[in-house]
């Protein structure tokens, strides 16, 4: 408490030194308290600063964790896609080369039967042509020996006509020869 100049109290009694001490103890404690207080708040406050910022580490390396594992199976997914992909299009690939190996050998087989016909119409024809060769050849042969026949026959005819007129002009003769001796003789009977 303030003091007047001289050194005596003014207005109350004068504190013990005892009283002071208590008073000063007493302030201290509450400001040791208050002090302790707020290092308690403020080491809770940093305990919860600590335990936010861990939390917030934690919940961040979880967000990561799932991230990661979001991309991984993403990427999974991208690669099964793409091994489905490669799966299917081996398929498809495979199913053309069969599609076209068939085709090929259908065209082969077609070309093949076509072949075969065209031969086996070859072979008709040059048997036909064949026989209608054998018989035409025939005919020339049966027509040959017809016209043959005919000219012996004709040649026959002819050699009989040619002595008939041969015996004719024989007999004709003889008989001029017959009577010009008849005629001679008269001829000489009368000149005897």
């Amino acid at each position: 408490p303030p003091q007047q100049d001289g050194g005596q109290p003014q207005g109350q009694a004068s504190i013990s030194l005892p009283e002071q001490a208590a008073e000063l103890q007493e302030q201290n404690f509450r400001e040791q308290r208050i002090h302790d207080e707020r290092l308690q708040q403020q080491e809770q406050e940093r305990a919860a600063r600590e335990r936010e910022l861990q939390d917030q580490q934690l919940r961040e390396q979880e967000q990561q964790l799932r991230e990661k594992e979001a991309h991984e199976q993403r990427m999974r997914e991208q690669q099964e896609q793409e091994e489905r992909l490669r799966e299917q299009q081996l398929r498809e690939e495979e199913q053309r080369l069969e599609e076209q190996r068939l085709e090929e050998q259908r065209l082969r087989e077609e070309e093949q039967r076509k072949e075969e016909l065209l031969r086996a119409q070859q072979l008709r024809e040059e048997e036909l042509m064949l026989e209608q060769q054998r018989l035409h050849e025939e005919r020339l042969r049966e027509q040959q020996l017809q016209e043959e026949r005919e000219q012996q026959l004709l040649a026959q005819q002819l050699q009989e006509r040619l002595q008939e007129q041969q015996q004719q002009q024989e007999d004709l003769l003889r008989e001029q020869q017959l009577r010009e001796e008849e005629r001679l003789r008269e001829q000489q009977l009368q000149e005897e």
